[in-house]
């Protein structure tokens, strides 16, 4: 299995964790940490294909910022998606 097809059922996974959580599970404060945990790397795994694509495409990049913006540039995310895609990485970097 390829590094980014792995990483993509990670993510979905991810997701998947995620989406069976209620609002009512993060008033106990293990499941709350549990969602955070799992922000934390659901975002860290659409980084990891961001900079693994830049990099299959022969781009040096000099950050995560910097893969995505790489991509934005050859028309691979548009300027909305590289902008959520900024968020995601200032989120993970918290």
């Amino acid at each position: 299995m390829g590094s980014v097809e792995r990483l993509l059922k990670l993510l979905f996974y991810y997701i998947s964790l995620l989406d069976n959580l209620s609002i009512d599970d993060l008033n106990d404060v293990y499941k709350y940490l549990s969602a955070v945990y799992l922000l934390q790397v659901q975002a860290q795994s659409l980084i990891d294909i961001v900079v693994k694509a830049a990099s299959a495409m022969g781009f040096e990049v000099e950050g995560y910022i910097d893969a995505g913006n790489k991509l934005m540039n050859v028309g691979l995310l548009s300027n909305e998606e590289f902008s959520r895609y900024r968020s995601v990485v200032r989120f993970r970097n918290n």
